[in-house]
């Protein structure tokens, strides 16, 4: 029933809120363990962890010093996290982090060459210049660039 408060659901009973936060923090690492101990190892990604507020960045902190079975927190975070928190994450013990650098304004032509050999070169340079080496952006601005393309009328394409 506590669980259910992630959900915004009522656990039905009175709890400070302090008391509610404790035992919503056990109830998830107990969850997870559930999870691996049904024999296989578990894996739960957390995507974008830079936008986490703090609460949320203390219950994975928590999972991973509390939770016990195989299983692998993987997230995945823009440098400003560590801006925002420097330690986060640091000091634990099987913790590794891993820093992927911006690919090349080269590695990121080729990856445009791959994707959309046919584009005029404004618009190349455009994409690769608004990415900045990600290679998610490549893709998002080349759609985005689609999208503008598509409703531009005929005579003003070019």
């Amino acid at each position: 029933r506590i669980l259910g408060l992630t959900l915004g659901l009522d656990p039905g009973e009175e709890m400070h809120p302090l008391e509610a936060r404790d035992r919503l923090r056990r109830a998830w690492v107990g969850l997870l363990e559930e999870i691996a101990a049904d024999g296989a190892p578990a894996i739960v990604v957390v995507e974008d962890l830079h936008w986490a507020d703090e609460a949320l960045l203390e219950l994975l902190d928590q999972v991973v010093r509390d939770a016990s079975g195989p299983l692998m927190l993987l997230s995945t975070a823009r440098p400003e996290l560590l801006d925002r928190v420097p330690g986060w994450g640091a000091g634990r013990r099987n913790v590794s982090r891993i820093r992927l650098e911006p690919l090349s304004r080269a590695d990121a032509d080729r990856m445009l060459d791959e994707i959309a050999s046919d584009l005029p070169g404004t618009v190349r340079e455009l994409v690769l210049d608004r990415a900045e080496g990600n290679p998610f952006f490549v893709e998002e601005v080349l759609q985005s660039a689609s999208r503008a393309r598509s409703r531009c009328p005929t005579r003003f394409r070019r």
